[in-house]
């Protein structure tokens, strides 16, 4: 059986995901090509950023509480290094005036 979920945090948390997803759809609406449908960019951002947030939820609910309290200094210095690694020329990448994302191949990761 798992452990009961706080509601207070579970209302807090469904909050933060009702206005992220406000903050970023005006966001994205602003940035509407001429013939771009706004229903099409909302629907990517529900789809792409709130479904892929439940999964990553869920997935993490499972992690053993254990697990992170052991593995917290190694999650502490992967993260320390990947915020380092912008400034290496080969793996940053600059956009905007700013160094903040790192770029494997195709992939652009904002650590």
């Amino acid at each position: 059986m798992s452990p009961r979920r706080d509601p207070v945090l579970m209302l807090v948390i469904a909050s933060l995901i009702v206005a992220g997803f406000f903050a970023l759809a005006s966001a994205s609406l602003g940035l509407l090509d001429e013939g771009g449908s706004p229903i099409g960019v909302l629907t990517r951002q529900f789809s792409l950023g709130i479904g892929a947030g439940i999964i990553l939820f869920i997935a993490a609910d499972r992690i053993p509480l254990k697990w992170l309290r052991k593995g917290a200094f190694w999650i502490f210095a992967a993260t320390f290094l990947l915020t380092l690694a912008v400034f290496i020329p080969a793996l940053g990448f600059e956009s905007g005036g700013a160094a903040r994302w790192l770029k494997f191949g195709p992939l652009f990761v904002q650590p």
